[in-house]
């Protein structure tokens, strides 16, 4: 859910108790999510194998 979107639900009245305290952990999941990705990305473009040949290959 969107941050703005906890705000106001708990700003009205209508969010479940504690609904502001899981931002943290969200983000931090989606924050190491987004670095996994780069560092696969990272792997491909510098892979020089023929696995790394494969993914280029396979993800063009």
């Amino acid at each position: 859910m969107g941050r703005a979107w906890n705000l106001a639900a708990d700003l009205h009245g209508w969010a479940p108790s504690g609904l502001l305290d899981t931002y943290p952990a969200e983000r931090h999941l989606a924050g190491a999510r987004t670095m996994l990705h780069a560092r696969a990305q990272v792997a491909l473009r510098r892979g020089h194998d023929a696995a790394a040949e494969a993914l280029r290959t396979t993800h063009r």
